[in-house]
């Protein structure tokens, strides 16, 4: 898909989610006031508590997000550990030796990342709006983990034929400065390289669009980014330019559903589900 196939089939998605936004409004309104910019944009610093009558909701979903993310993660312990598929495998004193040792590294890694902030955040939306988005990637610049929870609205996901979530259309905003820092001067658009070059515009935000999803055409010999199972294209919306380009071996997103109507992709959380009381 070119750039304009990949900027029009989110433009769809983003009509086919409307009903959603809107339900996501009302509870963001009641229960998670950070995160209400969705179909209604306010000033920064404005007072999100006149549009509420009572602040129950709002401790209670905060005291939800806590108390799963005590449960699934007790402080001080593993909370998971490796073990090989193979049962013969999983019996033999060196892979269980290396398995412990790997999972061993791999607690230190994200727990020096900024994975609890994020996990915590994700935990919110997926209780109150039954819908999170939280990315993760091995980050080359700083040779560590990096997470990232996405607001709501700001993504569109396909599901396969299966129901399982495999492509993901995320969009942004970046400044000019931003966007030269993490595409490079050579990648993005003339206009938003002017843009950064001039002290007064260099904060100028820029759309972006992210998209990841199954890459067909592919030679599965070849281990490079360009033929691994995933696609990932960055695309700077107003240009209809890409300005990077990769792939993952897994799909990155993390996206789960508190509950799920059989007609329906996106999820509904105890947020939505009690607008009512």
């Amino acid at each position: 898909m070119n750039p304009q196939d990949i900027i029009t089939m989110h433009g769809d998605e983003s009509v086919k989610q409307g009903p959603f936004r809107t339900l996501w409004q009302e509870a963001a309104d009641l229960m998670y006031p950070t995160q209400d910019q969705i179909t209604t944009i306010g000033s920064p610093g404005e007072d999100l508590s006149i549009k509420r009558f009572d602040d129950t909701a709002v401790f209670d979903s905060q005291d939800m997000a806590s108390g799963l993310s005590s449960a699934l993660i007790p402080t001080g312990q593993a909370f998971f550990g490796l073990k090989a598929k193979d049962p013969d495998l999983a019996e033999d004193d060196m892979t269980r030796r290396y398995l412990a040792m790997s999972s061993e590294v791999l607690h230190q890694e994200m727990f020096e990342s900024n994975f609890m902030l994020h996990f915590n955040e994700t935990l919110r939306s997926l209780s109150v709006f039954g819908t999170n988005y939280l990315f993760s990637e091995w980050d080359a610049k700083t040779g560590g983990l990096n997470y990232k929870d996405f607001p709501i609205w700001k993504g569109c996901i396909k599901e396969n034929s299966k129901g399982r979530v495999d492509t993901m259309l995320m969009s942004f905003a970046m400044s000019a400065r931003q966007a030269v820092q993490e595409f490079g001067r050579e990648n993005v658009s003339e206009k938003l390289r002017e843009a950064a070059d001039e002290p007064k515009t260099c904060s100028k935000k820029f759309e972006f669009l992210h998209y990841v999803g199954p890459r067909d055409d592919r030679n599965p010999q070849l281990s490079d980014s360009k033929n691994m199972p995933f696609q990932s294209v960055y695309i700077e919306v107003e240009a209809k330019q890409v300005v990077a380009e990769g792939g993952f071996e897994e799909f990155p997103f993390a996206v789960a559903r508190w509950m799920k109507r059989n007609t329906e992709k996106y999820g509904r959380g105890q947020g939505t589900e009690c607008l009512a009381t």
